[in-house]
């Protein structure tokens, strides 16, 4: 597995975690809000960026 798919599969994983940390574990699929490729992609591009210390889209 390549070192970008292991990040994915990172971040995948995380975005289970509910925000309150509530001991459950967040769907697939849950009110709106999916943990898919699309997602998980566009995460890891903004990943990509901060870490090459770039500024996230929604900063000024």
């Amino acid at each position: 597995m390549s070192e970008e798919e292991k990040i994915k599969v990172i971040i995948h994983e995380l975005m289970h975690i509910p925000k309150k940390f509530s001991g459950g574990l967040v769907p697939h699929n849950n009110r709106g809000t999916c943990i898919n490729h699309a997602n998980v992609s566009k995460i890891y591009e903004e990943y990509k960026l901060r870490k090459a210390g770039g500024k996230n889209e929604n900063e000024g």
